[in-house]
């Protein structure tokens, strides 16, 4: 028992120090009790006969040293012949450092809310709902030191039943799982500036639409992104990331994006 409570003591206390050590570019960030903050990106992705502009913004708040819950809204234009626009699914999140001071480990998890269908019309052009809705949950694990810090990460997205309404012809897409990898590396290259190197695979479960089997699909990921600090509470990034499908006869991608981060 006391063995148990001096652990209980030690994760509650390295958790207090971590907040206070917070830095607006932590791999595993986590503010103080009581700070408010938001990341706002834009992101062009582009492959062969497809283009996709998205406007992604996160608004976030401290309720304890060791807990933070955020919003997620997004807003797309897709163009691949026929068009996707609008505004995207919700998301909330939460994050919870079980212990942490120069060694962090985090429990992430969240929902996903589309406000509708999917809706296809007879030209092909869609909103920008998923028709479905989504429970997600991982695992962080990270090292910060002043020069340089690190994350790994495991998750899981379980995909719930979602629709697409094909101008009126309704379709049901199974529920199906997600499972992803990924791992970064923040390292500082000036005073005020940082590159962060980042890699991930994630897996998609087989699933059926309409009793029909959709093969299960492997994407790998590799990135980087340079961040200044104008200030401790705001810096801007801008990077990209390469988009690699698990089987060569598929076509990869490339994404870049710009973005502000800050705190109040």
């Amino acid at each position: 028992m006391k063995v148990v409570t001096a652990l209980t003591a030690l994760a509650i206390s390295t958790g207090a120090f971590a907040a206070a050590d917070s830095s607006l570019n932590d791999l595993q960030y986590l503010p103080n009790a009581g700070t408010k903050y938001g990341v706002t990106e834009y992101s062009h992705t582009k492959v062969t006969g497809f283009k996709s502009n998205d406007v992604d913004q996160t608004l976030g708040y401290a309720l304890k040293d060791n807990l933070s819950l955020e919003l997620g809204l997004t807003y797309g234009h897709a163009d691949g012949g026929s068009e996707t626009d609008g505004l995207g699914d919700i998301t909330l999140g939460a994050r919870y450092r079980l212990a942490g001071f120069s060694n962090r480990f985090d429990i992430v998890g969240g929902v996903s809310v589309s406000p509708g269908d999917e809706e296809v019309d007879s030209d092909g052009d869609a909103n920008n709902y998923s028709g479905g809705h989504a429970l997600n949950v991982g695992v962080e694990y990270g090292n910060k030191t002043n020069e340089r810090q690190w994350k790994v990460g495991a998750y899981y997205n379980h995909l719930l039943e979602a629709t697409t309404d094909f101008d009126g012809d309704k379709e049901k897409a199974d529920a199906h799982g997600e499972l992803s990898f990924a791992a970064e590396i923040l390292t500082r290259i000036g005073e005020k500036c940082f590159f962060k190197t980042s890699a991930a695979v994630e897996f998609e479960q087989k699933h059926d639409v309409e009793d029909v089997e959709v093969k299960g699909s492997t994407i790998w990921s590799l990135g980087g992104e340079y961040q200044h600090f104008i200030n401790s509470d705001l810096f801007v990034s801008a990077g990209a990331t390469a988009l690699l499908p698990g089987k060569s006869e598929n076509r990869g991608a490339m994404r870049y994006h710009v973005g502000a981060s800050y705190q109040f």
